[in-house]
């Protein structure tokens, strides 16, 4: 028998994990790229009316309550599943463990309970920038930008206002993702700008269009905790044992009174320099323990939330299989009653077995307990 050629080799189906990834390319990314790529959580808000009245109030006023939450935790494999994936995404849909799991700008609105705003003021100022009312906006007077062949280019963060400060740092972790914060450039400025000015803004799309340019880049993996939510909205399965990323912590009074307080002007350079950041906190025993017992408990209310779900969709499901089952045997009585056959002949269908699924009583569950205790 003559050996295959190298062109019969490459047709020949190549072997993946059919269950993880929807092609062989898939899983090449998800070992050679995406593995090696480092999962960046996302930070949120939890100001006081006392301390930042003003910052809450905004958050009120844009009713960016859920949007600007501390998020929960995200499940790691499933994340990297996802970008593996998604490099094949069909307009805003990628399939994650055999379900469709939606990234679009309306999916991710209508999961923050916002409006889809497709012509947003935003989006219109983008196309007509005032780079100096920008800058007089979110800098200390005397800053300015710093050009790149004669065009803005970055604004320094340290000559950010405490309040702009506060939303480019929130901006940074949820909705333009950078992995350095020293630099703002235009288009994380550009949307500061917008949110300090009131203007309305397409979550969805922003967020969106963050995703596209991750799973096309090579840098950080963002969004791990809301893309974990759409795939366990969308009915993806997850395992009690899979490692989960808890996030930093979020943008708080603290934090902010830190900066508020390290803010030293310097007429000079026109800008308000930051000394070097405080020494991390050392926790004592007792605040470690009750740290783990809060990221236990949202574990598993985690699961908790994703087991209900399952519940229902299993609910759903033999419902369906029992609707699907009485047309079957209706159709064959009918057939049989059309055909004039006799029904003695035929075998008849045993009723439909609904009590496989209902769970164990309760008794029956206390009584095993007691045995096994007793044993």
């Amino acid at each position: 028998m003559a050996p295959k050629t190298k062109r019969q080799r490459d047709k020949q189906p190549q072997e993946f994990d059919d269950l993880r990834f929807v092609s062989f390319e898939a899983s090449e990314r998800y070992i050679t790229l995406i593995q090696v790529r480092k999962l960046i959580p996302e930070r949120g808000f939890t100001v006081t009316e006392r301390e930042n009245p003003i910052l809450l109030r905004m958050i009120t006023d844009r009713n960016w309550g859920k949007f600007t939450e501390q998020p929960p935790m995200s499940i790691t494999n499933l994340v990297r599943e996802f970008y593996a994936n998604a490099d094949e995404h069909r307009r805003g849909k990628v399939m994650v463990r055999g379900k469709t799991v939606s990234f679009e700008s309306s999916t991710i609105n209508m999961f923050y309970e916002l409006l889809s705003i497709p012509n947003s003021e935003y989006i219109a100022y983008l196309s007509n920038i005032d780079y100096e009312d920008v800058c007089n906006t979110l800098c200390v007077p005397g800053s300015s930008w710093k050009m790149s062949g004669g065009m803005p280019k970055t604004l320094a963060g340290t000559s950010l206002t405490v309040e702009a400060w506060a939303w480019q740092y929130f901006v940074c972790h949820k909705m333009m993702p950078a992995n350095h914060y020293s630099n703002v450039t235009v288009e994380r400025a550009v949307l500061v700008y917008a949110i300090l000015k009131g203007m309305n803004i397409d979550v969805g799309r922003v967020l969106f269009d963050s995703i596209i340019h991750t799973i096309k880049n090579r840098l950080g993996l963002y969004f791990p905790s809301l893309i974990t939510q759409l795939c366990v909205e969308a009915g993806v399965r997850v395992s009690s044992d899979e490692e989960a990323l808890y996030p930093k912590r979020a943008i708080d009074d603290g934090l902010i009174s830190t900066i508020k307080a390290s803010r030293v002007r310097d007429p000079e350079a026109g800008q308000a320099a930051l000394p070097p950041p405080p020494p991390p906190r050392v926790y004592t025993v007792a605040e470690r323990l009750e740290r783990l017992e809060i990221r236990f408990d949202e574990q598993q209310q985690f699961l908790r939330d994703r087991f209900d779900r399952q519940d229902r969709f299993l609910s759903r499901q033999t419902d369906y299989q029992a609707a699907v089952y009485s047309s079957f045997g209706q159709m064959y009585q009918s057939f049989a009653s059309t055909a004039g056959c006799d029904m003695s002949s035929f075998l008849i269908l045993p009723p439909y077995p609904g009590s496989f699924f209902d769970p164990a009583p309760a008794e029956e569950e206390e009584e095993e307990e007691h045995d096994e205790m007793a044993d």
